[in-house]
């Protein structure tokens, strides 16, 4: 996770480091283990932590959510657009599993938006996500930056790599900012 704590929207007061008691206690509320990156995650920071100015706050370990349960209306707009989910109508698992630049994250396995994990606080119809649907060789799950505006999922093989991209993201938008000020 390294490249989290030098970043400074973290405010470390509302916060203390998941222990694993605290991981146990929310893998046994969600009734599934977490991902081994974003355990770690858990263990060094625990949310209430922005990755991006697109997207709001990491939930702490107390805070994870299955997304159906908040959101069910939102699900409905991605799955019953007109009214019922029509399963053959959705993309193939394997057309679900391209990433990087030749994803196009329009499209995504509407029947897992019923099954992400919430890992963050939703902003701007934007939210952070978990797949336990997709599971690499590690344990790790598929991530997603979920967003209306988008509008779909930008799929990621697992949190670190979201993490990546999207301090990559910010960073590449606070300097061109940067350098539209000093002109």
């Amino acid at each position: 996770i390294g490249e989290l704590n030098e970043i400074d929207i973290y405010d470390a007061t509302k916060s203390k480091p998941a222990t694993d008691n605290d991981i146990r206690l929310a893998e046994e509320r969600i009734g599934a283990a977490l991902p081994p990156s974003y355990k770690e995650y858990l263990m060094e920071i625990n949310g209430h932590h922005q990755l991006s100015d697109l997207y709001g706050q990491l939930f702490s370990c107390s805070e994870i959510k299955w997304f159906r349960d908040e959101h069910q209306e939102w699900i409905d707009a991605y799955q019953k657009p007109n009214g019922e989910y029509i399963p053959e109508e959705d993309i193939s698992e394997a057309d679900h599993l391209v990433y990087g630049a030749d994803q196009d994250d329009c499209f995504f396995r509407l029947a897992y938006l019923s099954e992400v994990l919430q890992i963050s606080e939703p902003y701007d119809g934007a939210v952070y996500l978990l797949n336990p649907k997709v599971v690499d060789d590690n344990d790790e799950w598929e991530a997603w930056a979920f967003a209306t505006w988008n509008p779909g999922a930008i799929r990621y093989r697992n949190f670190q790599d979201l993490v990546n991209a999207d301090i990559e993201g910010m960073s590449k938008r606070l300097k061109e900012f940067t350098e539209q000020e000093d002109l």
